[in-house]
């Protein structure tokens, strides 16, 4: 929620309006007044954390009148299935003015994927009459057709807007249609009134045209609830009439609703994800929580039907560090990040569940789920810091997300304001997938602040502060597990350190206010500690290291291993090298920069993702494996599970962001009524019989089978095979974009037992290595991993 939500807006015909917490333009009822107000003390007494911006975005429009017009959310789309024009970005977004002025919609355009933008068209109310053209124009929607669609040919684009004008209190949801990719518009009609908000257009797998939005027309049953409609004439009629009667097929049909009447889900956005998996996201206001906290739906046919009751209140959003987003989130889906890509989600707030207090990173910050929506979900700084509050500007309400189309940047578009004009800004930066650069040539988008005092030019990010509250700023995404990150550093007091943090989740401004691992250099040598809301030292080591020098850090985190290295960029002299094993520490989080006591300068960061080829050499202690379960000895070339137990315990190595490769390694298990093998495509592993996803290769007394782990086991294929207890075979998998090809030899004499391939479209396309058993103590040897 933001101050201005309480603000009065008057519409042309002198009637008072206020924008509520979800933004929504309608008149108060005393009930709903009375909450709302006490609501908003409750905000006011919620302490805002300062941070600095990380960069501001760049302007896509500017309010032409700081004092009458007022802007919120939008919407940019990329046109990708109209010949020519495909890589056009357009965007449009709500425009109302207070004065009563006339309202038009503008439709910007950018052919130069964001950095200039330009008027491709001006839109007004396509109603007459009493109350029209009206003065807000709002909550509106692009949609570019992916196919022909009754007989509208691919690239067709649809515009959608909620006017309010003519009938006191009542929304219009009209509609227009372009055929020359934004250049002109005619208006189709006005197909829903009364009391609805925030209309999205949606695609299902009958081809039949979908508007999901906010519908308060069933009260007191419903205080709201997320309707959908839906066309069969490429938007031309729609299955309920404007007043929500029924006109064809299903009508009005009611996707959320909760039985609880104070609860209000609104606010649906959708996308289509890995296969043929769709996700609804929504708000559900008025909770117990009271925050608009974002939830999720899911639908495995294509948008037809969902994954569970119309008053099932869904999947709430959290992250594994106890975040959530509060208000007008808005969904998207990018083909990187994970075997199944990544969902990501936005929203205008960012709050803990411990306590709902507002976290350092609110109004930047970006959700991602590898998962496909199942379990937590990690974050990543958002591509610029979004300035509140703002008096004409509702800042960050329902914020826009663009992947690119190779899904490595992501694009996100919202209202600012702050010290700022009021105006759309936007920016793009790393969608939070390896690999990863910051250069600083262009300020630190993607970056968030906490404490300190930061600033970027000419490719180095310095800190001025030499403060003891250990300032930091952190970047990627704390869904991050094994990386190499390498970068310059240099700071100036010698009495202060300063350096890279690892696997860093749950960051707040405060002196070890973290969870993760921070490696720092100071006069004389290196130190690498744990953080966790204190601060335990590891190990430190002597080095030649002074101040006023840039030195090159290079840290690998594998598994519970951490290796760092320090150079003197100079000559590149290596000063120290040396590993650290840590079981108890965390293995997943983001990157980040960190001092303590001395002003600093860092450039030239990268990460990237553990590499092929891939060999295992099993003689150190630790050799960085992650397990779940078990007990693991690596030694002499061999990697060890002497538990007999059938809890499916695992230990997997390697990136989720390998794709096709082959694995080679032996194994050799004990028991006869066990069975035993290597992972493939592992993404999301925990303690558990089958939790994980990926591919398990087994092999057992008489034979080999393969199958695919989603928290349950789905055998794919069951093969006879001359296999017995304690012998060693060569095992080699050859996983190539949906077959799996699984060849088994006796080491001994490398006679081929059994050479099956197995073909499972409906499995991941990407994922780490591992080894699991089941019933069975087991050794595995000579393990490598090469690219096809």
């Amino acid at each position: 929620m933001n101050k201005a939500a309480f603000e009065p807006l008057g519409d042309s015909k002198g009637r008072v309006w206020t924008v509520d917490q979800n933004g929504r333009h309608r008149r108060l009822s005393a009930p709903l007044l009375a909450m709302m107000l006490v609501f908003a003390l409750m905000l006011t007494m919620m302490p805002m954390t300062s941070v600095n911006a990380n960069t501001n975005g760049n302007v896509l429009y500017q309010s032409a009148n700081q004092t009458t017009e007022f802007l919120a959310y939008n919407r940019v789309i990329r046109l990708q299935n109209s010949g020519s024009a495909n890589g056009t970005l357009l965007a449009t977004f709500e425009r109302s003015f207070s004065d009563g002025s006339p309202s038009a919609l503008l439709i910007r355009k950018s052919t130069d994927d964001g950095a200039t933008w330009t008027t491709a068209a001006t839109v007004g109310d396509g109603q007459t009459g009493a109350g029209h053209p009206a003065s807000y124009m709002f909550q509106p929607m692009l949609y570019e057709f992916p196919k022909t669609i009754a007989g509208y040919a691919a690239g067709t684009l649809l515009l959608t807007v909620n006017v309010r004008g003519g009938v006191p209190f009542q929304s219009n949801f009209q509609m227009w249609r372009s055929t020359d990719h934004g250049a002109t518009w005619s208006f189709i009609s006005t197909y829903q009134t009364g009391v609805i908000w925030e209309p999205f257009i949606f695609l299902d797998d009958s081809d039949r045209l979908a508007v999901y939005f906010a519908d308060e027309r069933q009260a007191p049953t419903y205080s709201q609830f997320v309707a959908r409609i839906t066309s069969t004439d490429g938007g031309n009629t729609w299955s309920a009439n404007p007043n929500g009667s029924t006109s064809f097929g299903a009508g009005l049909e009611r996707v959320v609703g909760m039985p609880d009447q104070t609860q209000r889900p609104g606010m649906p956005t959708l996308v289509r994800g890995y296969g043929n998996l769709t996700y609804l996201a929504y708000e559900v206001c008025f909770t117990p929580r009271s925050a608009c906290e974002a939830y999720i739906k899911k639908s495995t046919d294509g948008g037809q039907t969902w994954d569970s009751p119309v008053s099932n209140v869904g999947t709430f959003v959290t992250t594994s560090d106890g975040r959530y987003l509060g208000s007008s989130p808005y969904i998207t889906w990018s083909p990187e990040g994970g075997p199944y890509g990544q969902l990501m989600m936005a929203g205008m707030r960012t709050r803990l569940v411990s306590n709902n207090q507002f976290t350092t990173e609110d109004y930047q910050s970006v959700f991602i789920n590898t998962n496909q929506g199942v379990g937590n979900w990690s974050w990543m700084p958002a591509p610029f810091m979004i300035q509140n509050p703002g008096n004409q500007c509702f800042t960050n309400y329902s914020p826009s997300l663009l992947p690119s189309a190779d899904g490595l940047s992501l694009r996100y578009t919202a209202p600012s304001q702050g010290s700022l004009p009021c105006s759309e800004r936007t920016n793009s930066t790393s969608a939070g997938v390896l690999p990863y650069t910051a250069d600083f040539s262009n300020g630190n988008p993607g970056w968030v602040n906490y404490g300190g005092t930061w600033s970027a030019s000419g490719g180095v990010l310095t800190n001025s502060s030499n403060n003891w509250n250990g300032e930091k700023t952190v970047a990627g995404s704390t869904g991050w597990s094994d990386y190499t990150v390498k970068g310059e550093m240099n700071f100036s007091d010698p009495a202060g350190h300063t350096g890279f943090l690892v696997r860093a989740s749950n960051p707040a401004v405060g002196v070890d206010s973290l969870n993760g691992y921070f490696v720092a250099i100071k006069v004389g040598g290196v130190m690498v500690g744990r953080q966790a809301n204190n601060w335990t030292n590891l190990q430190s080591s002597a080095a030649s290291i002074t101040t006023g020098q840039w030195y090159t850090v290079t840290v690998k985190v594998s598994g519970h291993l951490l290796r760092i290295i320090v150079q003197r960029s100079s000559d590149l002299v290596t000063l120290t090298d040396f590993t650290v094993s840590d079981p108890t520490g965390p293995l997943n989080g983001a990157i980040g920069l960190r001092q303590n006591g001395t002003p600093s300068q860092y450039r030239n960061i990268s990460v990237t993702a553990p590499s092929l080829p891939y060999t295992a050499s099993f003689t150190a202690s630790d050799p960085g494996w992650a397990s779940y379960g078990g007990t693991w000895t690596s030694s002499g070339g061999i990697y060890s599970n002497a538990s007999s137990n059938w809890n499916g315990e695992k230990s997997v190595t390697g990136s989720t962001t390998w794709g096709d490769y082959t694995l080679k390694g032996e194994v050799n298990f004990a028991n006869a009524s066990g069975h035993s093998g290597f992972l493939v495509r592992v993404s999301n592993p925990a303690v558990g019989v089958d939790s994980l996803n990926g591919y398990f290769v087994a092999m057992y007394v008489g034979g080999v089978m393969v199958g695919r782990e989603e928290n349950n086991w789905t055998l794919l294929q069951n093969n006879a095979a001359s296999i017995v207890a304690g012998q060693w075979y060569t095992v080699t998998i050859k996983v190539s974009g949906h077959t799996i090809r699984s060849i088994v030899q006796r080491s001994s004499d490398l006679v081929t037992l059994t050479d099956f391939t197995v073909t499972d479209p409906a499995g991941p396309l990407k994922g780490e290595i591992g080894v699991r058993q089941m019933g069975t103590s087991t050794q595995w040897r000579n393990i490598t991993v090469v690219t096809p």
